[in-house]
């Protein structure tokens, strides 16, 4: 638990710390040029992230899942987040409940739990889709 608690405490400080240059480097590197900064290091703090993301996850949710589990959350929330910030905050939010979904369902229907999560990821993808397209 110590493990997880440190993980993410160290990429949520991480990316408070250097949100902006991650922001400008990742839209353009041109910009972050012309802003004066590097976007090779920015590139590198973002790998770092990640990495620690995938250790933690590793442990948490198994190989097989972290995919799914980093990726879904993410693609449902852009099509409902007018910008950056505001996605990151809705895809720690689908991330969540699409856990919380997935181990309701699997208690439910007596099914694994990896799966579950993964199918309740995909099901909140196409609702946020859906909602995403009616409401442009």
């Amino acid at each position: 638990l110590g493990f997880i608690w440190g993980g993410a405490v160290l990429v949520a400080a991480l990316l408070a710390w250097r949100w902006q240059g991650l922001l400008t480097a990742t839209l353009s590197e041109d910009l972050a040029h012309a802003s004066g900064i590097n976007p090779e290091r920015e590139r590198l703090i973002l790998t770092l992230a990640l990495a620690v993301v995938v250790a933690v996850a590793l442990k948490v949710v198994g190989a097989l899942l972290i995919a799914a589990v980093l990726f879904i959350p993410a693609a449902a929330a852009r099509a409902l987040s007018p910008n950056p910030e505001a996605m990151a905050g809705l895809a720690v939010v689908f991330g969540m409940g699409a856990s919380l979904l997935g181990l309701a369902l699997s208690l439910w229907q007596d099914t694994p739990a990896g799966p579950s999560i993964v199918v309740a990821a995909c099901g909140l993808f196409a609702v946020s889709a859906l909602l995403g397209r009616a409401l442009r």
